[in-house]
């Protein structure tokens, strides 16, 4: 017989129950999820440099060495700082105070800038993408010093020129967003050496520029000017059919440039070599 303590315990409310184990997922805590990020649909701003614009061209010709140096800068900007579109545009009807870049924010009209240089550039740009002081300061450095190298060479100062270039390199190091700008300046420099009369340095600095960045089609006709005044003139064609194949509007340019390499001006008096095409 159960004594009549435990019979009056189990029935009463507090008796036991039995309950089945949870399952041991239950048990476990739950896997934490990946917190979203935002990321925008569309680039947040839109810049259009004028690069066909006859009088932007002169300009930006004289003052830097080259009719694509804003747009090259600006490309290069604009892959550090991100959330920008670059695009090449015609005459913005400011030529007076051009060369221009017409900027167009999300959300706003559009804004011109006058820009002559490397740092106006970076801040119109750091200004439009609300990342004021964002730019990194070595490769800040690195776009002046290069800028100073095109300055000096247009001078024909040569040695002055790969000097800056030279800086400009070890300013700019090794990452990976630096080596289209990288490749510029090889370019450059490869200019330089060719009017220092050293093709041999000068072909080695073309094939640094082709292999950093190929798609330049400013690369690929110094290469074509180094195998010309290398005494390779077959080679020196198919590295100017591959320039002109990069980009259909200058393509006139890379013909017309190529010709007058080693001719040494009028009557053959002369450097074998003049600058031309820098970026």
């Amino acid at each position: 017989d159960i004594p009549q303590s435990l019979s009056s315990f189990l029935d009463s409310s507090s008796a036991f129950v039995v309950r089945s184990p949870s399952p041991l997922s239950s048990q476990l805590p739950s896997p934490s999820r990946p917190r979203s990020r935002w990321c925008p649909t569309q680039m947040q701003v839109s810049v259009g440099v004028c690069i066909y614009g006859p009088n932007c061209c002169k300009k930006t010709e004289k003052q830097n060495g080259g009719r694509d140096y804003n747009l090259v800068t600006t490309q290069a900007v604009a892959d550090v700082l991100g959330g920008i579109k670059v695009t090449a545009t015609g005459c913005q009807a400011n030529c007076k105070r051009g060369p221009n870049l017409k900027i167009t924010q999300r959300g706003t009209e559009n804004k011109q800038e006058y820009t002559m240089d490397a740092e106006q550039i970076i801040d119109a740009l750091e200004a439009a993408t609300n990342k004021i002081g964002k730019f990194p300061q070595n490769m800040r450095l690195a776009l002046k010093q290069k800028e100073q190298g095109n300055r000096a060479l247009i001078k024909k100062d040569a040695k002055a020129a790969i000097r800056y270039y030279e800086d400009a390199m070890k300013n700019l190091g090794k990452g990976g967003k630096t080596q289209k700008v990288l490749g510029t300046i090889y370019a450059n420099r490869a200019a330089a050496k060719l009017i220092a009369g050293d093709t041999t340095g000068a072909m080695d600095d073309c094939e640094m520029a082709v292999g950093r960045n190929p798609q330049s089609r400013v690369a690929w006709v110094r290469k074509g000017d180094a195998l010309k005044l290398s005494g390779n003139p077959d080679a020196a064609e198919e590295a100017y059919e591959k320039a002109a194949s990069l980009d259909k509007f200058r393509s006139d340019d890379v013909r017309s440039g190529a010709e007058k390499v080693g001719k040494g001006g009028p009557f053959g008096m002369g450097p074998k070599y003049q600058v031309y095409d820098l970026v």
